[in-house]
């Protein structure tokens, strides 16, 4: 079997020319990208009157601040750092219902996850007061599924990283008070 068309060897291009061309498609694709906003996820560009972040949560609000802990990274303030933002969790609430019957192979279920939060800056002015992030997952359930802990961890787990995700993007898209920038 003849595959040789599958080579492809252009005419009249030398292999440097071909790679500089290569280059200048890749330098333009990223500097599109970048231009029009996108970024990496785990990456974050928050303005520096905002950073370090200090995140304070009630006891049912700990895995949600602790997966925004991590997501912060560098940005999260160390002890005896002054905050340039602080985010209070609290009132996490679960609410479960039924959406859907299905018969013998189980009923549908919505589960929504949420928690309130509020933002100061430096100075201890709100940003935000009160705000009610939600998240939401539809799943099946019978007689073999969510019964046992571990899926149900699965799902708060899912949930509360969707619910650090949302406070994430609330985050990076407040701009300092400082009308210079």
């Amino acid at each position: 079997m003849n595959l040789s068309f599958l080579r492809f060897e252009p005419r009249g291009i030398s292999h440097r020319g071909l790679m500089a061309l290569v280059w200048v498609m890749v330098v333009a694709s990223f500097l599109t990208l970048t231009g029009c906003g996108y970024h990496l996820r785990g990456t974050l560009n928050l303005p520096e009157g905002l950073t370090p972040v200090v995140v304070d949560a009630s006891s049912g609000a700990q895995g949600v601040a602790q997966r925004l802990q991590r997501r912060l990274g560098e940005d999260l303030a160390q002890s005896g750092d002054q905050p340039g933002l602080r985010i209070r969790l609290s009132n996490l609430r679960r609410d479960e219902q039924q959406t859907l019957y299905v018969g013998d192979d189980g009923s549908q279920f919505s589960q929504t996850l949420s928690v309130r939060a509020d933002a100061m800056d430096a100075s201890g002015s709100a940003i935000w007061v009160n705000q009610r992030v939600s998240a939401t997952t539809d799943y099946v359930r019978n007689e073999d599924t969510l019964t046992r802990p571990q899926q149900q961890q699965q799902l708060q787990t899912q949930l509360e990283q969707e619910l650090a995700e949302q406070l994430l993007n609330r985050i990076a898209a407040l701009k300092t008070a400082d009308p210079s920038q």
